[in-house]
């Protein structure tokens, strides 16, 4: 059965965007409303193709891709950096689902030495997943299947052991997901004993409170 169009809640929508003047989580303008229609490869293929070139198109060597307005600084990182971009395309050119025009191998290597800004640039998440080189090193083997990614993910891993944070965006977790990927990536039995000894980690700092 069809469902009626939600208009109304676009338009309550954008009355409350006029009547606060503030920014709000969500911009009916700026989004691609719902619609009913049957499920379509082909145009689904050439949507992901077209977003691919776009992403190929608006990245630059020396400032990556352009920073979102928010956000003071371009970012290396898995999360919302270059990283994670290089992640997608090599994804979906793997899966058949895009082309990919770039050699992302020189690119990566580059991210490893690139000086670090904002959040990538504090101690306290330089060697983390989402914010720090584990991540770069997981898109990293990745993209070239290169040992050094290898030699990168462990020392990451390893001085992260003690980490403060038990979570996954910088903390052990994080660092520890990362070498169970890359350890089922190369087999490598280094990365699968420092995934041990963070799970141990893990655990020990765990505390759960009464209800």
């Amino acid at each position: 059965r069809r469902r009626p169009a939600r208009v109304p809640a676009l338009a309550a929508a954008r009355d409350l965007r006029a009547r606060i003047g503030e920014r709000v989580l969500f911009d009916p303008e700026r989004h691609e409303p719902l619609r009913e229609s049957h499920w379509d490869e082909a145009r689904a293929r050439d949507t992901i193709g077209r977003i691919v070139a776009e992403a190929e198109r608006g990245f630059d060597p020396e400032t990556l891709w352009p920073p979102h307005p928010l956000d003071r600084f371009g970012s290396r990182s898995l999360y919302y950096g270059a990283a994670g971009v290089i992640w997608a395309i090599d994804f979906l050119f793997e899966q058949s689902a895009a082309r990919s025009t770039r050699d992302w191998r020189p690119i990566v290597e580059a991210l490893h030495s690139r000086p670090l800004a904002g959040i990538d640039g504090q101690a306290y998440a330089r060697d983390g997943y989402q914010h720090g080189a584990a991540g770069v090193a997981l898109v990293g083997h990745r993209v070239t299947r290169s040992a050094v990614w290898i030699e990168r993910a462990l020392a990451s891993a390893t001085s992260n052991l003690e980490h403060p944070s038990n979570e996954l965006a910088v903390g052990t977790p994080g660092t520890r997901l990362a070498a169970v990927a890359l350890h089922e990536a190369s087999g490598d039995p280094r990365l699968r004993e420092v995934a041990a000894q963070s799970r141990a980690r893990v655990l020990a700092r765990l505390r759960f409170e009464p209800e």
